[in-house]
């Protein structure tokens, strides 16, 4: 049973909920910051579908130039929102290194482009967040019309993540696979 009193304030300022897609970080960070009364970050790529009219990702994936757009927009996004709670701090569904990966995996920029936002994106990965939970494949893929249903492909995103994890040094693996005991997990390494 997950106990909703009043928490005071954790000794982490940022924390970031990373992992693949479809692995359960959007409602376990949701929950988790509810719980403890912060900030949340949602994840951008749906306001950023949003923003820009996107109703269809397979569809936008078939046009290599719009996907970058949109791409490049999730990262702006989060690294804006990010900005925004700097004196507050916050809990976000994702990290600039995740949106990084996304967007290196999925659009045509040239070398150039992609080490300066891989630069701007690690930099902030290894600096900002002081908590950095990792949500790992636990369960099949769900598919909601906007996650990629590609199982390879949640792998692969799994593992670019996976080869940036030491860019952190407070890196927490969740072990639960349902959410009650995910929440009551993250509660118990959030030293409150």
């Amino acid at each position: 049973m997950i106990v909703l009193t009043a928490h005071p304030k954790p000794i982490y300022k940022y924390i970031a909920f990373i992992g693949s897609h479809g692995v359960g970080k959007s409602e376990l960070s949701r929950r988790i910051a509810e719980i403890l009364d912060y900030p949340y970050i949602e994840e951008q790529a749906r306001i950023s579908m949003q923003k820009l009219n996107i109703t269809n990702l397979d569809e936008l994936r078939k046009d290599k130039d719009m996907f970058s757009i949109f791409q490049h927009d999730i990262l702006r996004r989060q690294f804006n929102k990010e900005a925004e709670y700097m004196d507050t701090g916050f809990i976000s569904d994702r990290s600039t290194m995740c949106n990084w990966i996304y967007m290196f995996l999925n659009n045509s920029d040239c070398i150039e482009i992609q080490q300066t936002y891989k630069r701007l994106a690690l930099n902030n990965f290894r600096q900002i967040y002081d908590l950095v939970i990792y949500v790992p494949i636990m369960f099949l893929l769900p598919y909601d019309g906007v996650r990629n249903k590609d199982i390879k492909y949640q792998k692969q995103v799994d593992r670019e993540i996976q080869k940036y994890l030491s860019y952190n040094y407070n890196i927490y693996t969740v072990k639960s696979d349902n959410l009650e005991d995910r929440i009551n997990e993250c509660l118990s390494i959030i030293d409150y």
